[in-house]
C-alpha cells in the first residue's frame, strides 16, 4: 500500500511555516495537481511544460514573449471530478492598442477559444475575466471565438478548477495562440475554472476541547515551576519536538528532559497566556505568548542584575493518544523583540 498525507487546511500557524517530514525509505513525489479543500485547483505558469520558440517564464511568474503559434503551455496530471461543470477565468495583462489576439485553452480534450478584446493599463496590470459563463459537462464544451485585430493576446497566470463532488478524472491542461496580435499573444498568469454549483458542504469540524489544552497547558506551567525535569518532559511524546528559533531543534523527549535539566534550576517565575486555540478532535493548535524569569549563569551581588525576563511567542501542538491525557507534538517558540 501507500501511505499519503495531506496536509492541506491543517497548517498549524503563519509563524510556524516548517513541516517536518522524516521517512526510512526513498521519496515518491506526487506531481499531479490536486483540488484544494474547496475543490479549486491553481495551476500557475512556474509550474507549466512550455514548449516552442519564444515562449518563457518572466520573473514576476507570468508567462510572457508568447510570439509564435507554436509555442504552448502544458500542465499535466490535473486532477478534478470527471462529472464537473465549470466557468472559466482567465487572469491576464494586456497592453492598451494589443487587443485582438485569440488563444486557444485545452482541458482533457475539450477546447475552447478566448478572444482577448480589452485591455489592462499595461503588461504588468492583470485583469481576471470570466471567458466561459455557459457552464456545461467539461468534455462538451466549447466557446466561440469572435476576434479580431492583430494584437497580443495577454499574459496568462494560474489555472484554477472548482469542481463539483463526484468521480476524479486525471488530464492535462494546455494553453496555445490561434492567433497573435500585434506582437504577442500575451503574458500569462492563470486560468480558472470556476465550479457551476457550490462545493458541497464539509462534515463538521471536530470539536474543540477548550477546557483540556487549558488545563494541561496549566499543568505544564505548574511543573515548571515545580522545577522537575522529568515531570515536564512527560508532558511531551517519546518523538516529540522542542525548538526555540535561534538555537538547534530538540529532538526526543530524552533530549528535551536533559535540556529541561539545564534550564528548570534557573527558573525564577513562569507564566503562560493562550491567545488562541485551533484545530479539533485529537489534535490542537495553543497560539499565545510565555514570560520565564531566569536567574543568570554568573554569579552577581546585585539581585535584580542576576535576573533575565523572556518574553516567548509559542506554536505548541498537543496531540491526544487514544484514551490517554494530552501530549505536546511539538513546542516551537522565538524570541518576542
Amino acid at each position: 500500500g501507500v501511505l499519503a498525507l495531506d496536509l492541506r487546511g491543517h497548517h498549524p500557524d503563519e509563524h510556524a511555516t516548517v513541516i517536518a517530514l522524516r521517512l526510512d525509505g526513498a521519496l515518491r513525489i506526487d506531481e499531479r495537481f490536486l483540488p484544494d479543500a474547496d475543490g479549486s485547483v491553481t495551476l500557475a505558469a512556474s509550474t507549466a511544460a512550455l514548449s516552442g520558440p519564444g515562449l518563457r517564464l518572466e520573473p514576476k511568474g507570468n508567462l510572457g514573449y508568447w510570439t509564435s503559434l507554436d509555442a504552448k503551455a502544458t500542465w499535466s496530471h490535473v486532477v478534478v471530478p470527471s462529472d464537473a461543470a465549470y466557468w472559466v477565468d482567465v487572469e491576464y495583462s494586456l497592453a492598451p492598442g494589443e487587443e485582438g489576439g485569440e488563444m486557444v485553452v485545452s482541458i482533457g480534450g475539450a477546447e475552447f477559444s478566448v478572444p482577448l478584446l480589452k485591455p489592462t493599463k499595461g503588461w504588468q496590470d492583470y485583469r481576471s475575466e470570466r471567458v466561459l459563463t455557459d457552464p456545461r459537462q467539461l468534455g462538451l464544451t466549447r466557446y466561440g471565438n469572435g476576434a479580431t485585430g492583430d494584437a497580443h493576446v495577454h499574459d496568462l497566470k494560474p489555472v484554477t478548477l472548482t469542481p463539483k463532488v463526484g468521480e476524479t478524472a486525471t488530464l492535462d491542461v494546455v494553453v496555445r495562440a490561434a492567433k497573435l496580435g500585434k506582437s504577442a499573444l500575451c503574458n500569462l498568469r492563470s486560468l480558472r475554472l470556476v465550479r457551476s454549483e457550490p462545493v458541497a458542504s464539509a462534515a463538521s469540524s471536530p470539536s474543540l476541547d477548550r477546557a483540556a489544552i487549558e488545563r494541561v497547558s496549566a499543568q505544564w506551567c505548574e511543573r515548571m515551576r515545580a522545577k522537575n525535569a522529568s515531570d515536564v518532559a512527560a508532558c511531551y511524546l517519546n518523538d516529540a519536538i522542542l525548538h526555540r528559533v535561534g538555537d538547534a531543534p530538540i529532538a526526543g523527549r530524552a533530549a528535551i528532559e536533559a535540556h529541561l535539566s539545564t534550564l528548570v534550576p534557573r527558573l525564577v517565575a513562569i507564566d503562560v497566556e493562550t491567545h488562541d486555540l485551533r484545530g479539533g478532535g485529537d489534535v490542537v493548535v495553543q497560539i499565545g505568548q510565555e514570560v520565564r524569569t531566569l536567574m543568570r549563569n554568573e554569579v552577581s551581588t546585585n539581585a535584580a542584575a542576576a535576573l533575565d525576563v523572556h518574553r516567548i511567542d509559542f506554536v505548541r501542538t498537543w496531540r491526544r493518544i487514544g484514551d490517554q491525557d494530552w501530549q505536546l507534538q511539538s513546542d516551537v517558540g522565538w524570541p518576542v523583540k
